[in-house]
């Protein structure tokens, strides 16, 4: 039975940007790659995934061309890298930015934005399952450091979240696309201004009847960021509940994620406690985010995840009109290092979360991924996956529209290639976790129906292919103890 919401990327490549600047910057215990960190009490360790397949291998690949040779593009293509080419793509100045994908009944949508001088503009592209062809909308022009626009899907139509900034404070403008005589038409719905320092991140997700939308912004009284939401109706965008700040106690709460739970919403975020610098005043805040990086030729020391205080990752149950079904919970030990996590719904009404954190002093490494699942009931099990072959980075979870489907873990590994495993909708891994020829070093964006959207840049732009996958041979993995 399919889902009622069609699940979309949680990977928000877009949304973490700065986050992953930081995890590749090569500074000390925040690269992933420098730092031990112990399994966590509460935690079972999965068998040890594979390596990429060798040439010749007899075990079958899991993913195949949907339609040979399709390809949709996104920009003004430059010459393709050779066929053997063994790096990665690197992304060049005014290239097409990808962002967040969702699935469709007809196929898929991804958001980018792309550049040109000085000039930076929002895009939706409309895709078919086999990406042989798509269409594509301009929502306009973009200023300062905006985000690409987060989407979520429900039937035929797609809603979206633009960001945008003025010199005073950024805004967040809801709005729905819907085909109209062959075309895409835009319906614009509410806007909403958050002020202040470090307000980026923003969510968005849908159910049948109603639509949240998601965002960091900052408390200037008590100077610290909170997780403020609101709910709107799909039929009218603009018809919007009031604004609310999800009770926080102390905390702080960043980089909130939401994803459709039946007839409401899972709701996740960072929450910290952060702790003084050595010297500073009671109460004072670091000086230094984890998004900011000293610069090149600095004298400064550079910032390590452990100036930032403990951080974690909450969950909250919503209704549809957003408010919340019991009180917040911790899906990770309150003394946790987390630096960034994703979240997807399974067709059971639980949630799935995946993330990587720095809990130790640097010097040696590691490759751990943490999982959790979190069941309708809110009862929590985590386990993890320590693998020296997996790189930094941010974890994928893709759920699939088809209940039936497996949801899947995409991970870079050292080499760059991505490498996917399927996953129960009890967390369980139900193959290995390994690269796939079909995939190289691409990024899933999406998953609908046995089949996997993937991005890769090219020149000035993105190409978008589609791969159909399925589970390879069962491998007998541990349950995660319950927490």
């Amino acid at each position: 039975m399919p889902h009622d919401n069609p699940p979309r990327d949680r990977s928000a490549r877009s949304l973490r940007r700065a986050t992953l600047a930081l995890l590749g910057s090569g500074i000390a215990c925040a690269t992933l790659l420098t730092c031990k960190r112990p399994t966590s009490t509460g935690e079972s360790p999965l068998p040890s995934a594979s390596a990429p397949l060798p040439a010749g291998s007899s075990v079958p690949e899991r993913c195949t061309a949907a339609a040979k040779g399709a390809v949709f593009t996104l920009g003004k293509a430059g010459p393709r890298a050779p066929a053997d080419a063994d790096d990665e793509p690197a992304a060049q100045p005014f290239a097409v930015e990808i962002g967040d994908a969702a699935a469709l009944e007809t196929g898929f949508a991804v958001t980018a934005l792309q550049s040109s001088g000085a000039e930076t503009r929002a895009l939706i592209a409309s895709i078919p399952p086999d990406a042989a062809r798509g269409k594509v909308v301009d929502l306009g022009r973009v200023h300062g450091d905006a985000e690409p626009p987060r989407l979520a899907a429900q039937g035929a139509r797609i809603f979206f979240a633009l960001a945008d900034h003025d010199p005073a404070s950024a805004r967040l403008r809801v709005g729905m696309l819907a085909e109209t005589g062959g075309s895409l038409q835009v319906t614009w719905g509410f806007e909403t201004s958050r002020t202040g320092r470090g307000a980026s991140a923003f969510d968005l997700a849908v159910t049948r009847k109603r639509g949240l939308l998601v965002w960091e912004e900052m408390d200037a009284r008590a100077e610290r960021q909170l997780v403020r939401v609101a709910s709107f109706s799909l039929e009218n965008p603009a018809a919007v509940t009031e604004p609310k700040t999800l009770a926080a106690g102390s905390l702080e709460q960043e980089m909130p994620a939401a994803v459709p739970r039946g007839s409401g919403y899972w709701l996740a975020w960072v929450a910290s406690a952060p702790t003084p610098r050595p010297g500073a005043a009671a109460g004072a805040r670091p000086t230094v985010k984890p998004s900011r990086v000293a610069p090149e030729g600095s004298s400064d020391p550079a910032p390590s995840v452990l100036d930032f205080g403990n951080r974690w990752i909450e969950i909250v149950a919503l209704d549809e009109n957003a408010a919340p079904i019991g009180a917040p919970q911790a899906v990770t030990p309150r003394d946790r290092h987390v630096l960034i996590f994703d979240l997807a719904e399974s067709a059971d009404g639980g949630a799935l979360l995946a993330w990587r954190d720095d809990d130790s002093a640097p010097g040696a490494e590691s490759r751990i991924v943490h999982l959790a699942r979190v069941n309708a009931g809110g009862a929590v099990e985590r386990f993890v996956i320590d693998d020296e072959e997996v790189g930094a980075g941010a974890p994928s979870l893709l759920s699939d529209t088809k209940a039936s489907a497996p949801t899947w873990l995409a991970l870079e590994s050292v080499t760059h290639d991505t490498r996917i495993a399927a996953l129960s909708a009890r967390g369980d891994v139900l193959d290995e976790l390994r690269a796939e020829g079909a995939i190289g070093n691409a990024d899933v964006l999406a998953a609908r129906d046995g089949r996997l959207l993937l991005g890769r840049p090219r020149g000035l732009a993105a190409e978008l292919r589609v791969v159909a996958c399925k589970p390879g041979a069962p491998k007998t993995a541990p349950r995660a103890s319950a927490h």
